[in-house]
């Protein structure tokens, strides 16, 4: 199963949001204003490296092996990863932890529902649980509600 993905609107605006409560505290403190202004330019930074994050145009659900996953970036090329037990699945949250197979480079991402359709996301969800249930066996995994 293949699923296309777009950039997170409600990820944005929680990124967004965060920082602008962090710049307006920073109104607050009780700094000279040099320090503050320096503390606001790297709020600001903080928020443009956060915003122009690498994110993922799709993702394929291997059926056959339960433990890949590959995904497309910037690049035409599939980067396979494996899928790390320590990821997460929630009602409307997914937090991937990747171990790309190529150079041994670990990743995460966010997955909202505001990224795919709504059944993706449920299949999406349905398949991460399937495949964490199966190799946890009795272990305490990172299954959430």
């Amino acid at each position: 199963m293949v699923i296309t993905l777009r950039r997170s609107r409600l990820l944005d605006f929680s990124l967004v949001s965060i920082h602008a409560l962090g710049a307006l505290a920073l109104f607050f403190v009780s700094l000279p204003a040099p320090i503050r202004l320096v503390a606001l330019v790297f709020v600001v930074l903080s928020l443009a490296r956060a915003l122009r994050r690498e994110t993922f145009s799709r993702l394929a659900l291997s059926a056959e092996n339960a433990n890949e996953i590959c995904f497309w970036g910037d690049s035409p090329q599939a980067v396979v990863a494996t899928i790390l037990p320590e990821t997460s699945v929630f009602l409307f949250l997914v937090v991937l932890h990747l171990l790309e197979e190529e150079g041994q480079v670990r990743r995460q991402r966010v997955l909202l529902p505001d990224q795919m359709r709504a059944d993706e996301f449920r299949r999406l969800r349905v398949w991460l649980r399937w495949r964490l249930t199966s190799e946890t066996n009795g272990r305490a995994g990172s299954l959430n509600s």
